[in-house]
């Protein structure tokens, strides 16, 4: 491809020259001087400066930051965090995740899915 200041011009078989004009940018024109043009402009200005951030900004002295700085605190001083509901001990739930880790302790083998019963092996036969 052979490239000049206004044109480009592709390469072509001799029946066929396909000439592109670049002078022109493509799509519709935008107004400079448009609420949404001037947004873009101050926003490049500010990720070209470095002091460019999204979202909701943070408020200092909220509850939700303190939470945060006490958490962040629980950690500094080798604390562990919990995540989520506790569970209850003893549930039978409980009891059935803990004879299935028992069981993988001991080597065996998980199987998923529902068991076969012996009901559904019965084959229909057809009298005349």
């Amino acid at each position: 491809m052979k490239k000049t200041a206004e044109k480009t011009v592709a390469k072509a078989t001799p029946e066929k020259l396909i000439v592109i004009d670049v002078s022109k940018p493509k799509g519709r024109p935008s107004n400079p001087d448009s609420v949404r043009q001037k947004v873009l402009a101050a926003r490049q200005e500010k990720k070209e400066a470095g002091t460019f951030s999204k979202g909701r900004p943070t408020i200092a002295g909220s509850a939700r930051q303190m939470r945060l700085a006490a958490r962040a605190q629980k950690m500094i001083n080798g604390g562990t965090i919990k995540r989520g509901r506790p569970a209850k001990e003893g549930s039978k739930r409980q009891e059935i995740l803990a004879a299935r880790a028992a069981k993988i302790a001991l080597g065996g083998v998980l199987s998923k899915g529902r068991p076969k019963k012996q009901n559904d092996l019965v084959t229909l036969e057809r009298g005349n």
